[in-house]
């Protein structure tokens, strides 16, 4: 993607009306994952307008026009070689590269910027958490304010899903005290809507009898019919052939008008 095409950070979070935008980079999809839940947490927890962004669609430059009462948040993998992931490279040249352009504008660029930030790695490799920790000092150094720790989750260990969650519990505590945020109450917080609607009687055409689908649910089913496409017949005669005590036995007649349908001996009807 071009440098011209790439987007704005703080005009997308005002076009989308958001209180926290949160990028991840991620190669497996375990950051992503965990951007997409702290954005539904933000937003159970205190009502917050989130959005969870790939950082390859975003220009870093801009991030010095982002408002001070908006939170921007990274949720960073590194690669074994302690690299940024692909989709993270853009991310770590213009925030942690030899020459950020955001220099340009003085020696603390960014201390409007309030941001949290959470690692996901391995301490079996040699440069552990390397992408977090490069773009955390990165923008310490560019005057930006870490609210809460930086998190480093240890996949290493077997310890990620642990520590990400003891990590968001205090970036949690922290914006709510810079922020003055109010929690919202869990007994009234909804991610559905309860419909009420009557409940249908065994005559209702939305309800199932036995059809396969909904085509044979509203009799429109067409030809040729077979096993994977059944013909829905009518039982036009029922008649006891002879009762004992072990069993019964009936004689059924069943309609095959406008089946097309043949049979011979010994064939078989589902029920």
């Amino acid at each position: 993607m071009s440098e011209d095409s790439l987007m704005d950070i703080s005009s997308e979070m005002e076009r989308l009306d958001a209180d926290c935008i949160i990028f991840y980079g991620s190669e497996t999809g375990t950051a992503e994952s965990y951007a997409t839940r702290l954005a539904a947490d933000g937003r159970g927890r205190f009502g917050l307008e989130t959005v969870v962004a790939n950082p390859a669609d975003y220009n870093f430059d801009t991030l010095d026009k982002v408002a001070s009462d908006k939170t921007v948040v990274f949720v960073l993998a590194t690669t074994g070689d302690g690299e940024p992931t692909e989709n993270a490279a853009n991310l770590f040249a213009s925030v942690a590269g030899e020459a950020p352009a955001l220099l340009r504008l003085g020696s603390s660029p960014l201390q409007s910027l309030q941001f949290m930030i959470f690692g996901l790695g391995y301490s079996t490799h040699d440069h552990y958490n390397a992408m977090a920790r490069s773009i955390n000092h990165a923008l310490v150094h560019l005057g930006a304010t870490r609210i809460g720790e930086l998190g480093e989750g240890n996949d290493g260990e077997g310890t990620l899903e642990e520590d990400f969650l003891a990590w968001k519990e205090k970036a949690w505590t922290a914006l709510e005290h810079v922020r003055v945020l109010r929690r919202n109450d869990p007994e009234h917080v909804y991610a559905l809507d309860v419909v009420e609607q009557p409940c249908p009687s065994k005559d209702s055409t939305i309800v199932y009898a036995g059809e396969h689908n909904e085509q044979q649910l509203k009799g429109s089913t067409s030809g040729p019919f077979d096993s994977q496409n059944p013909f829905i017949a009518q039982v036009s005669e029922i008649r006891e052939l002879f009762q004992s005590p072990e069993r019964n036995c009936l004689h059924l007649n069943i309609d095959l008008a406008g089946s097309d349908l043949s049979y011979h001996t010994g064939d078989h009807a589902a029920i």
